[in-house]
């Protein structure tokens, strides 16, 4: 049975003060020499090395045993196999650890005995074959690769979880790379110990999480997910999956969990749990960064702004492809645009200011079709090398006019560059803005957001 872990007990998992790993290497070919290199470099703590053959790791001494370390409050990392693994945990579960987490997988023979051994143990247990975790909060970072062969996320509002190690690393390749932030990630492996409703309860509590990207396709326990679920909805969080088909799943091994209440998590069960389906993990990291920083729309019209023509045909094509409407603006909103916007400027939407438009042009286009009735989403489309936008003023003007306009309307960008320093990104991004690189990852971003916006009224 795995360990009944109290939602309370899992903060201080984030909060570990002091660390043993066990398996320390000083082989570079090793992965106990990947995990202390890995610590070292980001846990500021003190770190407590276990060999039974190396005198030194990283040129710090180790403890032959367990029994030698040090007693404490410690958090155990594993990265090495026993053959009598299970009386290994017994060990440490007897040196009152605050958690223990375990990266490397089992024998098969190893499962049953390991089981029982945890089932004993009163602390958090993560793992077999876990990824580790990680909080951009307080800088916990215990995933056993480096950022220059894993980039980590920025800070956020978005707490992930994941059962499978493969899934967690692409998870966080994905999240930095699009700049979707995270309070936290978590990736309970084989899930011997904590589940993933354990987890789910601590981030319906956790002020710092406001929406959760469920990266695992198996149920621990289908009736207590279901609660757990509930309890996340009560506190209105959203709920975000990518389910992979099975025979993909079976294909890459990605989900190996058995057990008798081992149940998958399909499409069928988590549209009856609310939960918002998308149809890739790129479109689930997507829609997770429009959550956690815009309003939902609320309904299907869109405006798209743009200093571009092409870019304005890049738009409507992306919204013509989805279930989304290009909004057709009032009479009211279209004669004030003619009327204070120049001549040359298309004043129909998709609306462009063209190439010499500046932070004044902008803002007066924004503060004119924000408040138009038929207008519930807007697109803000800009060269990435916009001649005439200083991203300094664009972000004042813009940071005014939103607080002036006080509108729960939803608005994301698109500004198509590779270059992640870009000023202009990076000035929509302080302003809470998603920017995405592509017209119709923005497009189906917001049309997922809309899809998500009509299952909470449901």
């Amino acid at each position: 049975m795995p360990t009944k872990v109290k939602q309370d007990t899992l903060a201080p998992l984030f909060a570990a003060q002091s660390v043993v790993l066990v398996g320390a290497s000083g082989n570079p070919q090793s992965f106990g020499f990947q995990v202390a290199r890995s610590l070292i470099r980001h846990f500021k703590g003190p770190i407590h090395y276990v060999s039974a053959t190396e005198a030194k790791v990283l040129g710090d001494a180790t403890f032959a045993s367990i029994s030698e370390v040090p007693k404490g409050n410690h958090l155990w990392i594993i990265a090495t196999l026993t053959k009598d693994f299970d009386d290994t945990l017994r060990l440490i579960g007897q040196r009152n650890p605050l958690a223990i987490l375990i990266l490397i997988e089992l024998l098969p023979e190893q499962e049953g005995e390991v089981r029982k051994a945890i089932a004993t143990l009163s602390c958090p247990v993560i793992g077999p074959r876990s990824a580790g975790f990680f909080d951009s909060t307080s800088h916990l970072d215990m995933i056993p690769f480096p950022p220059e062969i894993l980039a980590r996320p920025q800070p956020g509002t978005a707490g992930v979880i994941t059962d499978n190690r493969d899934v967690a690393f692409g998870l966080l390749e994905q999240l930095s790379k699009y700049h979707c932030g995270v309070s936290r990630l978590i990736d309970l492996g084989e899930t011997y110990g904590i589940q993933e409703t354990d987890v789910i309860n601590f981030f319906a509590n956790d002020d710092g999480t406001k929406v959760i990207l469920l990266g695992t396709g198996q149920l621990s326990n289908l009736p207590a997910f279901q609660h757990a679920i509930k309890t996340v909805h009560n506190v209105n969080k959203p709920v975000i999956v990518s389910l992979f088909p099975e025979d993909i799943t079976s294909q890459l091994g990605l989900h190996r969990r058995t057990g008798e209440t081992i149940t998958s998590l399909t499409t069928e069960i988590a549209k009856q749990n609310g939960l918002m389906i998308t149809s890739s993990w790129g479109s689930a990291v997507d829609l997770t960064l429009l959550c956690q920083n815009q309003p939902l729309p609320q309904g299907p019209n869109v405006v798209a702004i743009s200093n571009f023509g092409a870019y304005c045909v890049y738009a409507a094509s992306a919204l013509h492809t989805s279930e989304l409407n290009l909004a057709k603006l009032s009479p009211e909103t279209k004669s004030t645009l003619h009327d204070n916007l120049p001549p040359y400027c298309r004043c129909e939407n998709p609306i462009c200011l063209y190439t010499n438009t500046d932070e004044v042009r902008l803002d007066t286009a924004l503060n004119l079709v924000f408040p138009d009735p038929n207008a519930h989403s807007l697109i803000l489309s800009l060269l990435p090398d916009s001649p005439n936008l200083d991203p300094d003023y664009l972000y004042v003007m813009l940071r005014q006019r939103l607080k002036a306009l006080n509108t729960p309307k939803t608005i994301i960008a698109v500004i198509p560059t590779r270059e992640r320093d870009n000023l202009l990104v990076q000035s929509l991004e302080r302003l809470h803005i998603p920017v995405y690189s592509n017209h119709h990852r923005a497009v189906r971003a917001l049309e997922n957001a809309y899809h998500l916006a009509q299952l909470r009224i449901k």
